[in-house]
């Protein structure tokens, strides 16, 4: 029989070997380097499947505007929502006047304001009465980073120009209400805003016109995606502009808070551009260079920006600068 010695030098002999090292410095680095690699391929790609994701997003958002605008027209004999003044603080939210469906000035509680009228359309309650609500410690208004359909997800905090008034990522807006009759702040966070040149002409300003009115209805546009922030607006497109017979240093020197918007507060965060809603209910994506150009040349104070079988702004006549 072996001795005890011998048994125990067969047993070790069969144990694995547990000095073998698992890897060396070399191939840990190889691993990690490939890891690199795959990651720098990934992330691009992912980051644009985010962004498409989020342009579907924002389609979807005015696609309700559009839907929500002409069953508001159809249920007031035709008429459309009012635009409502700038909301800055030298044009302040009044209201309507001597107009076909409200006869007051009551602000920022006037029903037939767009951002008022449209939400029961949508599922949700009117600007006006969530605002007081949040005001008391109930329910939200839109803001950035909220799920909400006046916001585009990929819209950042508000950022103003010199003068505008910005808080905790919100643009501060002026305005009456009938409760006291002032002027009062409010903060709001609108990534869609109606067509600032869609009521022109119409003689009184309470004179909204109606959805007939709206032709062709492929090419009015009704709503635009407006920049949250002066950034998304280059020199370069500035420059453009000025070659199309715009006002020099015009497009990067505008107010970006107002709550209506023309061509001239257009965004360009998704991929160079953004999106308008037309008066059929479609919505559209344009580059920034794209709606910066005037369908008459450079022409100065008489170049328009209107581009027949494109985008219409005035149905009353020139898009002027």
């Amino acid at each position: 029989m072996p001795s005890d010695h011998a048994r125990s030098l067969s047993n070790t002999r069969s144990l694995p070997n547990a000095s073998k090292p698992a890897f060396t410095l070399v191939e840990l680095l190889v691993v990690i380097g490939i890891i690199a690699v795959l990651i720098s391929i990934l992330l691009p790609a992912l980051g644009r499947v985010r962004s498409q994701a989020q342009a579907t997003v924002c389609q979807a958002n005015l696609r309700q505007f559009g839907q929500a605008f002409i069953m508001y027209a159809d249920a007031n004999k035709g008429f459309l929502p009012f635009d409502g003044q700038d909301g800055e603080a030298g044009d302040p939210i009044l209201g309507v006047s001597n107009a076909p469906i409200s006869s007051d000035l009551r602000g920022w509680d006037t029903e037939s304001l767009w951002f008022n009228a449209l939400p029961k359309y949508l599922g949700s309650k009117p600007y006006n009465e969530r605002y007081v609500e949040w005001q008391a410690g109930n329910g939200s208004i839109p803001g950035p980073g909220i799920r909400d359909v006046n916001v585009c997800p990929a819209a950042d905090v508000a950022i103003g120009r010199p003068g505008e008034t910005v808080e905790e990522g919100y643009f501060v807006n002026f305005g009456r209400t009938a409760a006291s009759n002032a002027v009062v702040p409010r903060r709001t966070f609108f990534s869609y805003v109606y067509n600032s040149k869609l009521l022109d002409g119409t003689g009184l300003q309470a004179d909204r016109g109606k959805l007939s009115k709206l032709r062709p209805a492929a090419n009015v546009v009704i709503f635009v995606e407006r920049r949250m922030n002066p950034g998304e607006v280059s020199i370069k497109d500035d420059a453009y502009y000025t070659s199309q017979g715009g006002q020099n240093n015009r497009i990067t020197s505008r107010t970006v808070g107002r709550l209506k918007a023309d061509w001239q507060r257009f965004t360009s965060r998704h991929r160079g551009g953004g999106h308008l809603l037309f008066a059929d209910g479609h919505v559209g994506y344009f580059t920034m260079r794209e709606v910066l150009t005037s369908s008459t040349g450079n022409q100065g104070v008489n170049s328009d920006w209107n581009q027949p079988g494109k985008m219409i702004w005035n149905i009353y006549g020139r898009a002027g600068r």
